[in-house]
Parts: structure tokens; sequence; C-alpha cells
């Protein structure tokens, strides 16, 4: 089974996100801080990390930072309520795979989820960044 970490600090948007995610039989972990984030990314290994921007402790940008320079290829969605062009492409620059704009179309997430956990299965390689797909579309 796959597991997922929600890295987020507001404890309503990882119960909904974990809810949601759990109907699919994905084995779900949490954090709540950067910090966490990163103890979990390095103990758990998760198959693909749902990071929050805004986060006490270390930044999603700081968590992603650090994994990249650490050569951990897991692929990471970025989910922020900020949908400003300069979060995004500072994201991708730091090595986001993909994101998704709070409140989230789950629809649109769990196609993101599939896309970039069917391409490691079949290739083995973290899978490059897709053009930006618009939050509206499903």
């Amino acid at each position: 089974m796959q597991a997922i970490l929600i890295a987020d600090d507001e404890t309503i948007a990882r119960r909904v996100i974990h809810a949601k995610l759990e109907k699919k039989g994905f084995t779900l972990l949490e954090a709540s801080d950067g910090e966490d984030a990163l103890r979990m990314i390095e103990g758990k290994k998760p198959d693909l990390i749902l990071l929050d921007l805004v986060m006490p402790k270390f930044s999603g940008i700081e968590v992603l930072k650090k994994i990249r320079q650490n050569q951990i290829k897991t692929p990471v969605i970025v989910v922020t309520a900020r949908a400003l062009e300069e979060n995004v492409r500072l994201a991708m620059k730091a090595g986001a795979n993909d994101f998704i704009v709070k409140p989230i179309n789950f629809k649109l997430m769990e196609k993101k989820i599939e896309r970039l956990l069917g391409r490691l299965e079949q290739s083995g390689d973290t899978p490059m960044p897709d053009k930006e797909e618009k939050e509206g579309e499903a």
C-alpha cells in the first residue's frame, strides 16, 4: 500500500485530506510543521508528499530544499492557499512536482496523485512537473 505524507499546520485541512485519501486505500502519515515533516520523510519514506507552503518551524519551501539537497526524490505536491505566481515559481524551483490551490479540488488532487505515483511505478524516476493545470478543471 502506498503511503502519503500530509504536511499541513491546519488540523482541519489534514483531517479532510486524510478522510478523502483513506477512502482511496492509501496509508496516510501526518505532520503539523516543517520539522515533523522532515522527520517523517526521512524515517517513514512516504511515496508522495502533500506539502503546505506556510507552516511553523520550516516553511514548505525550506522542507523542499532540504529534501532535494539530501537527494530525496519523493514526488511533492505543494498545497497552498496563496496561488500567487511567485509562490508557485519558488515551489517548482525548489523541487515540487506539482501544486494544488486551497480550497482543494479533490478530483484534481486525486488525478495529480495518481499521475505522479503511476509514473513512479512505471519508470522508477521522479516525474517532471507538468504545465500548470487550471484548478477549476477536473
